[in-house]
């Protein structure tokens, strides 16, 4: 009896381990996307706040066709960052042009934080529901 519960316990645990890891291990391995390119940044008026706010344009190369659900930029580096706020400039996704894509986005943080001091990740849809949800990093520039 006493077997059979440790085997219950470690098959849910490694269960729940993959399902935290899997997303990361997914999004590392086989990006959603890649070629990312920071076009420009430029500073805009922010009318909500003191916080620095700029307009950033990326292009980049679809590795998968997965369907896009959110996209969270950070301060600072990965496992000590803090979760930035954005706002889509033009369209809310990034928009698909044969297997490139194009994002214009507002961060609030100054252009040198985003260029030095900040990365992004991505959530996408990737198994229709039936799996994870794949997490891409795809701006780090302190690991590049």
């Amino acid at each position: 009896m006493l077997v059979r519960f440790v085997q219950a316990f470690i098959a849910v645990s490694v269960a729940l381990m993959l399902f935290q890891v899997a997303p990361k291990v997914d999004g590392l391995l086989w990006p959603v996307y890649t070629n990312v390119e920071l076009q420009s940044t430029e500073v805009v008026e922010n009318t909500e706040g003191f916080i620095p706010k700029t307009l950033v344009f990326f292009t980049f190369t679809f590795a998968r066709q997965c369907t896009w659900e959110e996209t969270h930029w950070y301060r600072g580096r990965p496992g000590t960052a803090i979760d930035v706020p954005t706002a889509w400039a033009k369209d809310p996704k990034p928009l698909l042009v044969g297997d490139h894509g194009e994002s214009w986005r507002y961060i609030y943080m100054s252009p040198e934080d985003i260029r030095n001091n900040s990365y992004a990740e991505s959530i996408h849809d990737c198994y229709d529901g039936w799996l994870w949800k794949t997490k891409t990093r795809w701006w780090s520039p302190t690991e590049r």
